[in-house]
């Protein structure tokens, strides 16, 4: 067993390491590395429909990072799941802004415009999507022209 004063010291010693842990991790939240690491858990929170859980880290990773192009492009997919297509397309405009060769931008800007029932401006983007390789894209535009 520990003397009171032996205790006291460890206890001390215990409240430094802890402060010197929060502040270490303070310094590192700033971080770009930690823009991806929210855009990542984010990203994993839209797959499993947990949009405002995904909202959250991707605003995070915006915030920490705002020329992080993939994250404006997860956050327009949220939006457009969770109804606001407005929202969507304007996250997804600034994704073409910073990436004008981004394939999947133009498929969820697509995606954005069919849920508004702007089918003409939707193919487009598809039509965009696909030229850049996006095979959902491609997919897309089969389907839309089929309802012509």
């Amino acid at each position: 067993m520990f003397s009171a004063k032996t205790a006291q010291r460890i206890l001390s010693v215990m409240v430094v390491l802890s402060l010197l842990v929060l502040f270490t991790n303070s310094l590192f939240a700033a971080s770009s590395d930690d823009a991806e690491a929210y855009y990542g858990r984010g990203f994993a929170y839209l797959g499993k429909d947990q949009f405002d859980m995904a909202m959250k880290d991707i605003n995070k990773a915006i915030s920490l990072k705002p020329d992080l192009a993939d994250a404006y492009n997860a956050r327009g997919l949220t939006y457009v799941m969770k109804g606001q297509s407005d929202m969507a397309i304007d996250d997804i405009n600034k994704v073409i802004s910073l990436k004008p060769d981004y394939a999947d931008a133009y498929s969820v800007r697509g995606y954005a415009y069919a849920k508004k029932g702007q089918n003409n401006r939707a193919l487009a983007d598809y039509k965009k999507s696909c030229e850049l390789g996006n095979n959902v894209g491609c997919k897309q535009v089969k389907v839309l022209e089929g309802k012509r």
